[in-house]
């Protein structure tokens, strides 16, 4: 893909089935040279395309176009931290292009976080905050979407 396409950027989230195969979810973007199909699939309203064979030739695919950058960074967060955390501590939970934008990421301590939730929790209508316990290895993480005000 990144032959037909140089600038293709690309984050992939692996998801393991219960078959034990392995598939991945994920976003690109500058993909305008990939062929894409209609699969003659509509799900809610959009419509379902694949990417040709010629374009990419390791299994199938279903391709949708991108409307909410919310609702997709949602989608992929969903998998990053579903069974992940406990098959790969220590390690990536997603692949990405080298050509993307590294994020900046800061280390909280639990005290930051909750003076920063308390501080968030005031502006209901523009925060949503989420807290989500793996039982299995103990980690809880906490969610804090900020909309996009304009």
């Amino acid at each position: 893909m990144k032959d037909q396409n140089p600038d293709f950027k690309y984050l992939f989230v692996p998801e393991l089935h219960k078959s034990k195969r392995w598939h991945f979810h994920g976003i690109g973007v500058n993909c305008d040279k990939l062929k894409f199909e209609n699969s003659g699939i509509v799900k809610n309203g959009k419509e379902i395309y694949n990417i040709n064979k010629r374009s990419f030739k390791y299994g199938f695919t279903t391709a949708t176009k991108i409307e909410s950058t919310e609702k997709v960074s949602n989608y992929i967060t969903k998998y990053i931290t579903k069974e992940l955390i406990t098959m790969s501590k220590g390690q990536h939970r997603y692949l990405y292009s080298k050509n993307l934008a590294k994020p900046q990421s800061e280390t909280l301590f639990e005290e930051d976080l909750k003076f920063m939730e308390l501080l968030l929790s005031k502006n209901k209508d523009l925060v949503k905050i989420k807290k989500v316990k793996d039982e299995e290895c103990g980690i809880e993480t906490t969610y804090i979407t900020i909309k996009k005000t304009e």
